[in-house]
């Protein structure tokens, strides 16, 4: 189908003539609606030939009364049919364009363009269904080369982008599961370029690198999550009588058979958990695509729905390289990017992601390119002072002391004779690993200033190494709780514009001296440079 506002010899929406969207959009509707049409099949049959005759009647008139176009200098959209609406989304103020085709579109071969605005509290501007190729055009248009928003500092606008970096090392460009409808809507063309010849991939994940992603990653927790949903979704009697079936016919769960099955069930749901990481990570990050142009970052990723999601160099504000302890020890990592006014960076999966799961030189040299910082592989970070090995250390104390006196009140408590064997055996299970713990977490502490640019880093279990920019920064400022000023320590708050959400890089445990004088070293600096 061919939507009139395209036809040869007319003006189209980009030229400012009000369109409506494609047609396909009013199956799109109706295929969005299924589910509840289906549950209200089953519930009573009259009542779904109503509502799809409502779901069809609003459609058609949403339809007929949905207009747009883009003017020289902001994008109009008119819609409803009671309360009319005229929204008018500023070009300057557009920060991204991100294209999504989820299966309804899929079946029509149409896409879903999504537009946000700086200050906006999510998507500011939506197209339901519009032609592949009208939508790569919008997207290139509105985030059109203006001045002051190239990264004429990055080191891989110069490198990375000239000489077709791939970072994924072990697979060519244009590979993955997504297929052919993928790279229409990437707009990706032979030798790794999209069709506006500006954009070139980078990087392309591999499904195995993806299952490793989701075996190492924080996924596990939607084990935890469906069986949440399940207690309060099922009634409680079927719990109840399920429950008391399986402690009456199985095994005395206080029994060496008992405790063999409860260890099974542990197992089974343990790896189950896994399956479920596995299975939402390859999923989500399907053929998941890294690409660079001169004003933007792409990511293209996703399996049923596909997503398109453009990172403006001139919007980021920090790049996150996080390292849990698993993949750590692997040698992995991820790469994320802190966006200013991006208020669904932590909400909308994959939005802030520039690389879900990378080797080590393949996540630090992304990072340093995206920010300009010269150089290979991690920096080369100061250490904090002893003070701060030290607070860590008598924290572990402190714990393996509240626990060893929480069983000795217990003990107590049930009138047993003391059992020092026990006290002794809990502290030493408390405190070894948290000496270990603790160690870790002072090793994973460093700072660098290196002129225009700033690295931080901080975590154990999770470390996350910050890059940003001086001109970058919002506001700086040290604290110090009591613990701190008794050992001579402050931290370095390094305030960047960026969601109420997002984490904040800040330089952990300083002396309190260097903390003082770092800031207001980046104080002067930051007043008298101009941003770019």
């Amino acid at each position: 189908m061919t939507n009139p506002s395209e036809l040869p010899g007319r003006r189209g929406p980009l030229e400012g003539e009000p369109a409506r969207l494609h047609p396909a959009v009013l199956g799109v509707w109706l295929l969005q609606s299924l589910l509840p049409l289906v549950v209200l099949t089953f519930i009573a049959l009259p009542v779904a030939f109503l509502f799809l005759g409502f779901v069809a009647l609003t459609a058609g008139t949403r339809y007929l009364r949905f207009r747009w176009r883009l003017e020289p200098d902001a994008l109009v959209i008119d819609e409803g049919l009671l309360i009319r609406k005229r929204r008018v989304i500023r070009r300057e103020r557009i920060q991204s364009v991100d294209l999504e085709r989820g299966i309804p579109h899929r079946i029509f071969g149409v896409v879903e363009v999504r537009i946000e605005a700086i200050g906006a509290g999510g998507t500011e501007g939506k197209l339901d269904a519009v032609a592949p190729a009208l939508a790569d055009e919008i997207r290139s248009v509105l985030l059109a080369k203006a001045p002051g928003r190239s990264r004429s500092t990055s080191r891989s606008a110069a490198v990375g982008v000239a000489d077709g970096v791939d970072g994924a090392g072990d697979s060519e460009p244009g590979e993955g599961g997504a297929g052919e409808g993928a790279e229409e809507l990437a707009g990706v063309s032979g030798g790794g370029t999209t069709s506006s010849g500006l954009e070139q991939v980078r990087t392309v994940v591999p499904v195995e690198r993806l299952v490793t992603a989701g075996l190492t990653g924080g996924r596990v927790g939607i084990a935890a999550a469906i069986v949440g949903f399940l207690f309060q979704s099922i009634p409680e009697a079927w719990w109840t009588d399920g429950l008391g079936m399986v402690l009456e016919s199985g095994p005395d769960p206080t029994s060496i058979v008992g405790l063999r099955v409860l260890l099974v069930l542990a197992l089974f749901a343990l790896l189950a958990g896994f399956f479920l990481s596995v299975v939402g990570t390859v999923f989500t990050h399907w053929d998941f695509t890294l690409s660079e142009g001169p004003d933007t970052l792409a990511v293209r990723r996703g399996l049923f729905t596909e997503h398109r999601d453009t990172v403006p160099y001139r919007r980021i504000q920090a790049v996150l390289v996080e390292e849990n302890l698993v993949r750590r020890i692997l040698g992995l990592g991820l790469v994320r990017v802190v966006v200013a006014g991006r208020i669904d960076a932590g909400g909308n999966e994959g939005t802030d992601l520039l690389l879900p799961i990378g080797n080590r030189d393949e996540i630090y040299s992304l990072a340093r390119d995206v920010v300009g910082v010269e150089g290979e592989g991690p920096p080369e970070l100061r250490r904090m002072p002893w003070r701060a090995r030290s607070r860590r250390y008598i924290r572990a104390l402190v714990a393996a002391l509240l626990v060893a006196g929480v069983v000795l009140a217990v003990l107590r408590f049930r009138g047993d004779p003391l059992a020092w064997e026990w006290v002794i055996g809990v502290f030493g299970a408390v405190i070894l690993p948290g000496m270990a713990l603790a160690e870790g977490a002072y090793r994973g502490l460093g700072w660098a200033d290196l002129g225009d640019y700033i690295v931080v880093r901080e975590g154990v279990l999770n470390r996350r190494t910050s890059f940003l920019r001086t001109d970058r920064l919002q506001v700086l400022e040290t604290t110090a709780n009591p613990f701190q000023r008794m050992a001579g320590l402050a931290s370095l708050q390094l305030r960047v514009a960026r969601p109420m959400m997002a984490f904040s890089p800040r330089s952990l445990d300083m002396g309190g001296e260097d903390a003082a004088r770092w800031r207001e070293d980046l104080g002067t600096r930051v007043r008298f440079r101009p941003s770019s």
